[in-house]
């Protein structure tokens, strides 16, 4: 059976924000709504002829969602009362229309919707979700079809989303935008998210392979960067990256090489003199202070021009952004382009303080005694490890839970296959014979 279900709320609320509200009964009853729910509802029974059709809607008591997050839907407010004395006429004309109508107190019109589909889909049939929501994209799959609408200068339009127009889309499988909600949050619903991930970092992260939350927080780092103290220049050694407190001499030179701006920096202390050269970055020439002083970090090269150690497009801290870095390991990410290491830090930091941990499946006992932190310290300190040593136990813990749960893969792997039938039975007769005498080794 081919059914269409409807997300009455939703498009009731287009139909009276997309139509003009001077339409009233002679009594004054706003009508505009009514109007416009019916000439989009008549117009989607002329484009899908479906077989069966159900509206759902919303009702006013909380939902198992408000209960669970008091917060949720916090910041909507009431429905205009032009729209509230609309909505008990307009359930009167589908009933008299012999329209199946759904509410359930404690649910939403989504999951009434979702469960319909559910159900059609089980028993063979297609349906078509109309609704003007992006959160149902997440129901789309082989049976169901969202048709999403939306509202214009009184015009309607419709689009159909299937699993192939979504997988162009968003580049992924539509249940995964249950994921892609968890990361983001929404707004809408109030509902917080990874701050600072929107559609475009998501789609970012997409190429990394990171779709949840639960991706971000698996996503280690690929190395660390080692903060030390600052050093002075006669310690230096070419190609290794250092920091060097030093105060800002002269500037030495700029030029422009095509769309290449070039500015050279000397700086020193009473050690030697480092010559910096920093690329399109003329703001440098403004805010670096003749007499300033600053910490330098980067890649030293050899003395160059001058016999001066060079660093080419250093970092640039105060003393007091360095001394909160010194000392500490910074962790380096996988990269994208569009995507920088600090982004990913900040995203990360924001996952695991509002990721709910699954329960830590090894006994106290048992992880004193092998000493292994828990599940929660160790990816806490994965990401933001403050010494090697903490690295190293964190690792320990990671490391160990893999070897861990291959083992019970390959345990469970045996247990199953002894329950197979045996279906490569050596063959029997004298060519058999004869070939396994020929093996240079014993079956």
């Amino acid at each position: 059976m081919k059914l269409m279900v409807i997300d009455g709320n939703s498009i009731v609320n287009r139909a009276f924000y997309g139509v003009s509200q001077n339409l009233t009964t002679q009594e004054g009853l706003p009508t505009n709504a009514i109007f416009g729910f019916l000439n989009i509802l008549f117009k989607l029974l002329d484009e899908e002829q479906p077989q069966g059709l159900a509206v759902a809607f919303d009702m006013r008591a909380p939902t198992f969602r408000h209960k669970a997050f008091a917060e949720y839907k916090a910041q909507r407010k009431g429905m205009p009362e032009e729209l509230a004395v609309q909505m008990p006429v307009l359930k009167d004309v589908l009933d008299a229309m012999n329209i199946r109508r759904c509410e359930l107190e404690g649910w939403e019109a989504d999951d009434l919707l979702g469960t319909m589909a559910r159900r059609n889909g089980e028993q063979g049939g297609d349906t078509v979700i109309v609704t003007g929501d992006k959160d149902a994209l997440q129901l789309v799959d082989g049976s169901t079809t969202v048709k999403l609408v939306s509202t214009r200068m009184g015009q309607t339009t419709t689009r159909n989303v299937t699993p192939e127009e979504f997988r162009a889309e968003y580049g992924f499988d539509p249940i995964h935008m249950i994921d892609l909600k968890a990361l983001m949050g929404d707004s809408s619903d109030n509902i917080p998210g990874v701050k600072g991930v929107g559609e475009k970092t998501q789609k970012l992260f997409e190429k990394l392979d990171i779709r949840t939350v639960g991706d971000l927080v698996d996503t280690y780092p690929r190395d660390y960067d080692a903060f030390r103290e600052p050093e002075k220049i006669r310690q230096a050694a070419p190609g290794e990256v250092c920091a060097i407190h030093g105060v800002v001499r002269c500037i030495t030179g700029e030029k422009r090489v095509g769309n290449l701006y070039i500015l050279s920096v000397d700086a020193g202390d009473e050690t030697g003199t480092l010559r910096l050269t920093f690329y399109n970055m003329p703001f440098l020439k403004k805010t670096l202070r003749r007499g300033g002083f600053y910490i330098f970090r980067g890649r030293v090269s050899g003395s160059g021009e001058g016999c001066f150690l060079r660093m080419e497009q250093p970092k640039i801290y105060s003393m007091e952004e360095y001394s909160r870095l010194a000392g500490h390991l910074v962790p380096l990410y996988s990269l994208t382009k569009g995507l920088t290491n600090q982004a990913i830090q900040k995203c990360v930091r924001q996952a695991l303080a509002g990721y709910v941990f699954e329960e830590e499946y090894y006994s106290q006992e048992f992880l004193r005694e092998n000493q292994l932190l828990s599940r929660r310290e160790a990816l806490e300190t994965i990401h933001f490890p403050t010494t090697t040593q903490d690295l190293t136990q964190a690792r320990k813990r990671i490391v160990f839970d893999e070897f861990f749960f291959f083992l019970l893969r390959l345990r469970r792997n045996r247990e199953e296959d002894g329950q197979l039938p045996n279906r490569y039975r050596a063959a029997d007769g004298a060519p058999a014979d004869r070939f396994l005498e020929q093996l240079p080794f014993p079956l």
